[in-house]
């Protein structure tokens, strides 16, 4: 048997061997393949058009879009300009992508990387010198063109590294050789892809690396960068407390990465601020989103122009293009259905109070995109139909409404919001702390209430406050009316009666009608306005247009109820349609009632009801109507001694038969008959005449009118407003004997001839004309309008062929001394392409350039005669081809802001010294500007100077009077003496010296010592190549809230800083080893220090108010003390190599971001374990770190990212973190606990990314 065995081992031994043989052959070619794959992959990662040393992004999740897609070629510009470039824009806040070897697949984009570039918004090609050399570079380019051709919103701005124009057109041989080579492989049908993407992207508006500095350039990039995704920005108040966590929370459940769509409604009282925080996270969001619609006060828009007006509005904002109004809800719904099905969108729909209204315009979530998202802020949570309270426990895959009540703020949120208003500052004074405490905790956290009642205790004395306080204290919180109240006992009775006007009737509209009512009644409007803007009772917005928040409207509606409950006919003002209508037929109404609205509109519908006929006896026991709107009505019968109170009349949808008789209000000061049915032959006019004191006639939109009427019977009439009557072709001459007319609007009457515009010469006393510009080329404006305050003929006139028609201005050649223009711009839209035009005076000398759709004005320079605009108040040249200004422009004696941002003007004239009155000069970008007056010192009353991009090579004494100052220059070699600056509170000074060929003796290093002489100074920047230190007086400043040092190259140390710092940034400060003791910074909030010689930071235990720590390239070897600081939220720490470990973190129960990267030393994390508020850790390419501890006690973590630290062996405790949304670990030997092998779903609903080698882990 054994013989039988050896036999048979003996046979199979050459087999044995064989096998042994292969095995060993196979591993040596595994090896050597191995070897040439990495030695391959290492090539061609610095071969690379984008390759970085950050670790490969993942791939991107669908749906989630980049706002810059970089692409360039490594070893051009890795190391240098584009690190630069990327650091600027993520410290910006501006979500960039890097290309990662990682996306690339054979030769060609693969998927992922298409999917990126398609989903970016800004595309950046750095194009270097050897860039076409790289064909994933050119491949990448080729996908920027093709997506800017198919995509909407997609942007490219090229930079010319080292490279010009004409090489990137292909007519030298730079770019023409490489693609001569890539032809020879890829074939003539690529390359001729990646010729046309060459071709396109050198037609395009380029930066020049070569024509400034480096850093210049990238601040220009990043402002433009900027500035392109806040095209769909909403504005919010500056002042706001208390939105960060409900920001992150609504964020969350929108989930905006995510597939389907979700809908997430904002509830809660009003003025507890859902418009605030749906715009901030809409804000946040807008950009990832090609399809954006904010639509505002539903609720109102709703009962006064109908549902399809607001479907109109959503359409064409996601279209992005003029819709037609739907007939009816029905239609609308339709419209929307149809043509949103295949579009992702963001939609924020404002103040819904009425489920039908969520129907018509997000009634169903297949009606959008995958991916859509929907905000929705509402009072009544009901309108939702499938609705779930939002918290982070609620699974992911919930398909229906999510709501989030939005949170009272807390007693420090409401102090620090109270103090800003009672106060203006951040805190209150010491001796009225308590006060303030007792006051703001009386206010139950309610945002408007705060606001409210801080606004009317400023500058009251303490009596006034601890009045205020014991009566707070017997309101019962949750009766926030009542406490509104207060502010509103404390009005004046005629200002009671304008708040009341303006919760009823005015609320959103523009006030300058209204105060002709409010005038005539003897209710002292400019006083009783000023009285509730400084109550934060209403605000005034953009156009005049008054404001009033929810809370007061209501507020003002339910005092006016409370008039009598139960007989609407005798309380003051009655603004319900049926309860209007109830009173006027059932003959109900008293003297009691002083204003009455009837729109005759149906809730929910735009279908105007029939139209009403009205009768004197309907009217009869109304004696003190002073204020009556009314919507498709008619007055039938005798009206004798009736009206005899009215001010106000709004009739719009008048019909053009008038049946009334003795129609006589006498005392009438507005007159509303816009969008009316009426002729010049309408019966109503001589009736009307009687109205003597007549001081607004609206008759815009009333198609039916050839012919004005004779106007000469309303001598007191100042405003006429015939916008939209396109029939309109004459007006009557007697428009000459309205001597008091101060406005007139033609905007829209095409039809007007050329002799009706003679007459408008006449109108001396006219302050503004609206009008669409001159319809006949040789058409006059007026000339003797001695009082024109504003000229607006901004609008196109179809009927007119040349754009130097289009942008006729006042020719002030004929106004001499007596014009009185307030406001000239040489800027404007051509609507019909969207195109910036530069509009010209007459007498402007302008160039023409043809092109396929418009002829291009380029206004060169302005006339001497402009100097004869004595009154002007502001004149902008922004973005013109103007080169020189005229001496005139000393005579501009009223002159206060002059704007001459992006322009190329190269000099300033000596004359503009002698404008006593300017108070803000703007120069940003003004590349071409070398000269600055030296008389400039002569300009007391300058507030604001701002030149930027410039190439001044000296800067003359400045003005005292200077608050704000902001000086950016590569040509200047010494810094300006600026210690007369006693008032400045904001100073920015970014002088750089790139060029290293000047003589030693023009480049000084002189200390700044004049720093200390600005007492006021609140924001300090400073950009100096050349300065070695900074005063010690630096400490003094005792109101400086903002230091930032930034590319200071050549400064070694820094004085001893003031207290009162509450954000530090150093940056770029290669030079400085050392830092003062920073103990003293108490109120210091945010703390950046970024790529010095710095090697430890003393006084760190100081920093007790600390909420933001960011420490990137620097020497430190240790952060002692960081474990006092107990208010950190956020803490960042990036490519300290000689850092070996971070002090226990324990005590850090506040911070909720970790971010530890590159500190190639740190082998250990001390405390990590007890970070329970802990949201996003991120540990990467720490090499020497062996192990972390178990994280089970981390229950708020979201985010995990550890990510080649290849010396960790055990990641434990994730098995149990809850919101875990994402894990990302690799490039880590890392041994999971065996009950972290959960079910494959729960991972990839909880969208977990782990990669790499694990040794304990399987599905």
């Amino acid at each position: 048997m054994e013989e039988h065995v050896g036999k048979k081992s003996n046979q199979l031994a050459p087999f044995v061997v064989l096998a042994a043989v292969t095995v060993l052959a196979f591993a040596f070619m595994w090896g050597v393949l191995f070897k040439r794959k990495k030695t391959s992959t290492e090539h061609n990662l610095d071969e690379s058009c984008a390759a970085t040393d950050d670790p490969p992004p993942a791939a991107p999740r669908q749906g989630i879009n980049y706002e810059v897609f970089l692409s360039f070629r490594g070893p051009d510009t890795r190391k240098s300009f584009t690190d630069c470039l990327y650091q600027d824009l993520v410290h910006s806040g501006i979500r960039t992508f890097r290309d990662a070897e990682e996306l690339r697949v054979g030769e060609h984009i693969g998927d992922k990387l298409h999917q990126v570039i398609q989903n970016s918004r800004i595309y950046i090609p750095v194009l270097s010198k050897n860039y076409a050399d790289s064909e994933w570079c050119l491949s990448e380019l080729a996908q920027m063109v093709k997506s800017k051709r198919t995509l909407a919103q997609r942007q490219i701005f090229p930079i010319f590294y080292d490279v010009k124009a004409s090489d990137v057109k292909l007519k030298t041989g730079t770019y023409k050789r490489a693609l001569h080579q890539h032809e020879k492989k890829y074939g003539s049908r690529t390359v001729l892809e990646w010729r046309e993407a060459l071709m396109e992207v050198s037609k395009l508006k380029a930066w020049e690396a070569k024509s400034r500095g480096h850093g210049e350039l990238i601040k220009l990039i990043v402002q433009k960068v900027l500035t392109e995704l806040k095209i769909n920005y909403l504005n919010v108040s500056d002042h706001i407390v208390g939105i960060d966590d409900p920001v992150e929370q609504v964020t969350r459940l929108l989930e905006a990465g995510s597939e389907g769509v979700r809908m997430v409604g904002i509830c809660g009282m009003g003025g507890i601020g859902k418009t605030t925080l749906a715009k901030v996270v809409y804000n946040r969001l807008s950009s990832h989103f090609e399809n954006c619609s904010f639509i505002a006060d539903v609720r109102e828009t709703t009962k006064s122009r109908g549902l399809p007006t607001l479907q109109k509005q959503l359409t064409c904002d996601i279209l992005s293009s003029k819709c037609i109004e739907p007939l009816n809800v029905d239609e609308g719904i339709n419209m929307i259905r149809k043509r949103f099905q295949n579009k992702r969108v963001l939609i924020l729909l404002d103040d819904v109070d009425h489920r039908d209204q969520l129907k018509a315009l997000a009634g169903k979530h297949d009606w959008f995109g995958s991916g859509s998202r929907i905000l929705v802020t509402t009072r009544d949570r009901s309108i939702f139909s499938a609705r779930r309270e939002g918290t982070p426990e609620v699974p992911d895959h919930y398909e229906g409404d999510w709501i989030y009540e939005v949170p009272e703020l807390n007693r420090a949120q409401a102090l620090q919001l109270f103090s800003r208003h009672a106060f203006r500052t951040i805190s209150p004074p010491e001796d009225y702390m308590t006060l303030s405490k007792e006051v703001a905790l009386t206010t139950g956290g309610l945002p408007l209430a705060i606001e409210v009642i801080g606004s009317f205790l400023c500058d009251k004395s303490k009596a006034v406050w601890e009045g205020t306080l014991k009566r707070l204290k017997d309101i019962p919180h949750k009766e926030v009316e009542k406490k509104l109240m207060i502010s509103y006992e404390a009005l004046e009775d005629e200002q009671k009666q304008i708040f009341l006007d303006i919760a009823c009737f005015f609320n959103k509209s523009n006030r300058t009608n209204a105060f002709y009512m409010w005038d005539d009644c003897k209710l002292y409007p400019e006083y009783g306005i000023e009285v509730l803007l400084l109550m934060s009772l209403v605000k005034i917005g953009d156009n005049d247009e008054l404001s009033m928040h929810d809370q007061l409207k209501d507020l003002g509606k339910e005092l006016v109820r409370r008039e009598n409950r139960k007989d609407p006919g005798r309380r003051s003002r009655l603004w319900i349609d049926k309860e209007a209508l109830d009173v006027l037929k059932s003959k109900k109404g008293t003297d009691a009632v002083e204003a009455l609205v009837l729109n005759n509109y149906t809730h929910g519908s735009d279908t105007a009801l029939k139209i009403h006929n009205f009768t004197c006896g309907d009217f009869s026991s109304l004696s003190n109507l002073r204020f009556l709107q009314m919507h498709s009505v008619n007055f039938v019968g005798d009206f004798e001694h009736q009206f005899s109170n009215l001010r106000w009349l709004s009739w719009k949808n008048c019909p053009p038969d008038f049946l009334a008789t003795n129609f006589h209000p006498r005392n009438l000061v507005v007159l509303d008959l816009s969008w009316s049915k009426i002729t010049e032959k309408w019966k109503g006019w001589k009736q009307i005449d009687m109205a003597k004191k007549l001081k607004v006639l609206n008759l815009s939109h009333c198609n039916n009118l050839r012919k004005t009427p004779d106007l000469s019977a309303y001598k007191s009439l100042q405003r006429l407003i015939l916008q939209g009557c396109s029939r309109l072709f004459y007006i009557d001459p007697s428009i000459i004997h309205l001597k008091c007319l101060t406005h007139l609007n033609i905007r829209g009457c095409y039809s007007l001839k050329h002799n009706s515009r003679h007459n408008l010469s006449f109108l001396e006393n006219l302050e503004e004309f609206i009008m669409d510009g001159p319809s006949q080329k040789d058409d006059p404006m007026p000339e003797s309008m001695e009082k024109l305050d504003t000229l607006d003929a901004t609008r196109w006139n179809p009927r007119v062929s040349t754009v130097s028609q289009v942008n006729h201005k006042i020719n002030p050649r004929e106004y001499t001394s007596k014009c009185a223009l307030h406001r000239l711009s040489t800027n404007s839209t051509y609507p019909s392409t969207g195109m910036t035009q530069s509009r010209g005076l007459p007498g402007v000398k302008a160039e023409h350039e043809d092109s396929s759709s418009n002829q291009v004005e380029w206004v060169e320079r302005l006339p001497e005669s402009v100097g004869y605009l004595e009154s002007l108040v502001e004149l902008d040249l922004s973005s013109t081809g103007i080169t020189e200004l005229p001496d005139s422009l000393g005579n501009l004696k009223n002159l206060k802001v002059l704007r001459i941002d992006g322009s190329c003007i190269r000099k300033l004239p000596d004359a503009l010294g002698m404008a006593e009155k300017l108070e803000e000069l703007h120069a940003l970008e003004s590349e071409s500007l070398e000269e600055i007056p030296s008389n400039f010192e002569c300009l007391p009353s300058l507030r604001i100077l701002r030149l930027s991009g410039i190439a001044i090579t000296r800067i003359p004494k400045l003005p005292a009077s200077l608050t704000s100052l902001q000086i950016e220059s590569g040509s200047t070699n010494t810094i300006p003496d600026l210690s007369n600056l006693v008032n400045l509170k904001e100073l920015d000074l970014n002088l750089r010296i790139f060029s290293s060929t000047e003589p030693s003796h023009l480049l000084q290093t002189p200390n700044p010592g004049w720093i200390g002489n600005l007492s006021k100074l609140e924001n300090l920047k400073l950009s100096l190549s050349n300065i070695t230190s900074l005063p010690t007086s630096l400490g003094s400043l005792s109101g400086l809230k903002k230091l930032e040092l930034w590319s200071c190259v050549n400064l070694k140390s820094l004085p001893l800083l003031p207290t009162s710092l509450t954000e530090l940034s150093i940056r770029n400060c290669v030079s400085v080893k050392t830092l003062p003791s920073l103990s003293n910074l108490e109120n210091l909030l945010i703390f950046s220090l970024i790529d010095t010689q710095v090697t430890k930071i003393e006084g760190f235990r100081g920093l007790v108010s600390l909420k933001h720590l960011d420490i990137q390239r620097c020497k430190i070897d240790n952060l002692k003390g960081l474990e006092q600081l107990t208010n950190l939220s956020t803490l960042k720490v990036s490519t300290c190599e000689f850092l070996q470990r971070v002090p226990n973190l324990s005590n850090l129960l506040k911070l909720r971001e970790l971010r530890l990267l590159h500190c190639t030393n740190m082998f250990e994390i001390q405390g990590l374990e007890e970070l329970g508020s802990l949201e996003e850790l991120w540990i990467q390419h720490c090499m020497s770190l062996q192990r972390l501890p178990n994280l089970s006690n981390l229950k708020k973590l979201k985010v995990l990212n550890v990510s080649k630290c290849e010396k960790i062996h055990s990641i434990y405790g994730v098995e149990t973190l809850n919101l875990l949304k994402d894990l990302t670990v690799y490039g880590c030997e890392a041994e999971f606990s065996p009950n972290v092998c959960l079910a494959k779903d729960r991972v990839l609903q909880q969208h977990w990314q782990v990669r790499g080698l694990f040794k304990n882990l399987s599905w």
